[in-house]
């Protein structure tokens, strides 16, 4: 009884909130409740533990060790044990939920880089095909599968946890060839990747 009350009363309610006055005269009335049942219960039956066999101790010694102990000592302590257990369980619980409302602050701003990314790359690569394909045709046709490329890979293939090192590096090509079509008069790319490896990952869209 002793140990839920503190567990699931005074734990929430006075404890974690710093209300140490309000705990302590509470402890204090509790621990005369206990004590005086402890001490009514000695009184109308007649106490024999085990370490008072054989009966070598005075009846009136037997009383106050068993009024104490299940009184103050047992109870107490019992209750601290559990209230550090409660309190070990809440920081586990606590430190989970913040790992996880962290993975979700994350994800959604991953979320919302994408929606930057997609409007205005999306009107500026379709406006530039636009332009080409006035003139040529050909290379309007090879700009619009670069562009369903990115598109797939930001929509799609971005959402998984790791990606080929490789693709990411060439959906970059891809995206700097687009701003330069886009951006013919102001912009000179120019792009230089000797990497051949083919087994390391990272996660979707980090460059």
């Amino acid at each position: 009884m002793y140990a839920y009350l503190s567990m699931y009363y005074l734990l929430p309610r006075y404890i974690l909130k710093g209300k140490y006055i309000q705990l302590i005269s509470i402890l204090t009335v509790l621990s005369v409740a206990v004590l005086y049942l402890s001490y009514l219960m000695s009184t109308s039956i007649e106490i024999r533990l085990a370490f008072d066999i054989p009966l070598a101790r005075e009846s009136v010694v037997r009383r106050i060790d068993f009024v104490v102990s299940n009184g103050l000592v047992y109870p107490l302590s019992v209750s601290g044990f559990a209230i550090c257990i409660k309190m070990l369980k809440n920081r586990y619980l606590e430190q989970r939920q913040n790992e996880w409302l962290l993975k979700q602050k994350v994800n959604k701003e991953i979320k919302i880089l994408k929606a930057q990314i997609h409007p205005r790359f999306l009107f500026q690569s379709l406006e530039a095909i636009r332009k080409e394909a006035q003139y040529r045709y050909k290379e309007s046709a090879r700009l619009l599968i670069k562009l369903s490329e990115m598109l797939s890979y930001i929509l799609y293939e971005s959402e998984d946890e790791n990606v080929s090192l490789n693709k990411e590096l060439e959906i970059v090509e891809d995206y700097l060839m687009l701003e330069s079509e886009c951006n013919k008069k102001v912009l000179s790319v120019t792009i230089n990747n000797s990497y051949k490896e083919t087994n390391v990952t990272i996660p979707p869209l980090l460059l």
